[in-house]
C-alpha cells in the first residue's frame, strides 16, 4: 500500500472517530459488561433493572432430547445469575422474569406443564427464597405479570372467567383488580387490554381495544379513571410501555401494512404525542420501551435487514442515538463480539441493560454502566 494513502487511512480514521465523539458531547459513556451466562448459554434476555443494579430476565434451559424450555433468571450481579423456575411450586416448568422493584420482587408469569401447544400462563411474584401465584378469579386460565413499583403494586392482564378476552389487572395486597378497557362498557367481554407498567404513585399505562376496533395506548390514573392517549397522524394505533414518576409516558405508535407492523417511538407529554424519531422514514420500526425518572429512554429499531439496534435518548425532545456509539469498546462475551439490539431497561442511575446478538447466533444479556 503507498505510504500516502494509509497515513491518509488512518488519519481519516481519527477525523471520523473525533466527529462521533464530539456529535455525542455531553452524553454518558458506557462500560459493558456480559452478565453471566446461564442455562444452555445459547440465549439470554434481560428484562428490568432496579436502582441496585439487580437484573432480571429470561434464559434458554437444555431439558434433554434436544429440547429446551424458557427460564426466569435473576442476576444478582455480573457475575452471579440464579434461576429462579427451582422455587416455583411442582407442577409448572418454565417461567419469566419481567420486572423487579428496589425491593428486590420479581414478578413474571410461569407455565403450568401440559402439552407444546399449551398457551396457559400464570402470573408469579418472587422474593427471596420464596415464589407466589397470584391470585386468579375461578373459572380464569391465564395471566401475566408486567411490571411492579416499590410499593408493591403489580400490573399486567388476566382472562376474564370461561373467556379468551384478557383484561388489564393490578394486584396488590393479594387481591386482583379488573382495570377495564377503552371501549364502553357493553363491549368489554370480548375487548382485551393489558398494562405494562405502574409508577410510584401508582398510574398505570398499557394498551387497549377500542369500540373501533383499534389498539391504543392507555392510561389508568389511581382513581380507576382510563385514558386513550392516541397516536401519530397517520399511525394512529398506539401501544404505552413505560412511565415514570412525572407522568412521562413512552411505547410506539403504529400502523399495519399488509401482515407487517411499521412503529414510530414516541412520548406522551403534557397530553400530546411526540415522534421520537421524526428523521426516520415511513416504513422505520422504532419502539421506547422504558423512560427513568430523570426523563433518559432507551429503546430499539428493527433494521430493513432485519437486525436490531439498540437506541437511547437523553431527553425526550433529543434525537435517537445508537447505544452502541456511546459505549467505550466492544461488547464481548466467550470470545465473540456482540451488537446490542433490544434494550429493555434503564434505571435511575442511568445504567442500562441489553441484548446482544452474535455473528454465531447467540444471544446474551448486558449491563451497560455510565463511567
Amino acid at each position: 500500500m503507498d505510504s500516502s494513502f494509509a497515513t491518509f487511512s488512518r488519519c481519516s480514521a481519527v477525523l471520523l472517530g473525533l466527529i462521533a465523539v464530539c456529535a455525542h458531547a455531553g452524553l454518558p459513556r458506557y462500560s459493558c459488561e456480559h452478565l453471566a451466562a446461564t442455562g444452555d448459554g445459547r440465549y439470554a434476555e434481560p428484562n428490568a433493572i432496579n436502582k441496585y443494579g439487580r437484573v432480571v430476565g429470561t434464559a434458554s434451559f437444555s431439558i434433554g432430547g434436544g429440547h429446551w424450555q424458557w427460564g426466569a433468571v435473576h442476576w444478582k450481579d455480573g457475575s452471579h445469575a440464579t434461576p429462579l423456575d427451582p422455587l416455583l411450586p411442582p407442577g409448572y416448568i418454565g417461567a419469566q422474569a419481567h420486572s423487579i422493584n428496589d425491593n428486590n420482587l420479581i414478578v413474571g408469569i410461569a407455565q403450568p406443564e401440559c402439552d407444546e401447544d399449551c398457551w396457559i400462563t400464570h402470573p408469579v411474584a418472587w422474593h427471596g427464597t420464596t415464589a407466589t401465584l397470584l391470585s386468579l378469579p375461578p373459572g380464569s386460565l391465564s395471566g401475566r405479570a408486567y411490571a411492579v413499583n416499590r410499593h408493591g403494586r403489580i400490573v399486567g392482564r388476566y382472562s376474564l372467567p370461561d373467556s379468551f378476552t384478557e383484561h388489564a389487572a393490578m394486584w396488590h395486597g393479594g387481591r386482583l383488580r379488573d382495570l377495564g378497557t377503552l371501549g364502553s362498557r357493553k363491549n368489554r367481554d370480548w375487548q382485551d387490554s393489558t398494562a405494562t407498567a405502574v409508577n410510584e404513585t401508582g398510574t398505570i399505562v398499557g394498551f387497549s381495544d377500542t369500540d373501533d376496533f383499534q389498539t391504543h395506548a392507555a392510561r389508568w390514573d389511581t382513581d380507576g379513571q382510563v385514558h386513550d392517549l392516541g397516536g401519530l397522524p397517520g399511525l394512529l394505533e398506539s401501544q404505552a410501555w413505560s412511565i415514570n414518576s412525572s407522568g412521562l409516558v413512552v411505547g410506539n405508535s403504529m400502523h399495519w401494512q399488509g401482515s407487517d407492523r411499521l412503529t414510530h417511538a414516541v412520548a406522551w407529554v403534557d397530553g400530546s404525542v411526540v415522534d421520537l424519531d421524526p428523521q426516520a422514514p415511513a416504513d422505520a420500526r422504532s419502539t421506547a420501551t422504558q423512560v427513568n425518572d430523570q426523563g433518559a429512554i432507551v429503546g430499539y429499531k428493527l433494521k430493513p435487514n432485519g437486525t436490531v439496534a439498540a437506541l437511547y435518548w437523553p431527553r425526550w425532545d433529543h434525537k435517537a442515538v445508537h447505544l452502541a456509539d456511546l459505549v467505550d469498546g466492544d461488547c464481548h462475551a466467550g470470545g465473540e463480539s456482540f451488537s446490542l439490539g433490544y434494550t429493555h431497561g434503564i434505571n435511575d442511575s442511568g445504567a442500562i441493560v441489553s441484548t446482544g446478538q452474535s455473528a454465531s447466533g447467540r444471544t446474551a444479556a448486558f449491563l451497560l454502566t455510565p463511567r
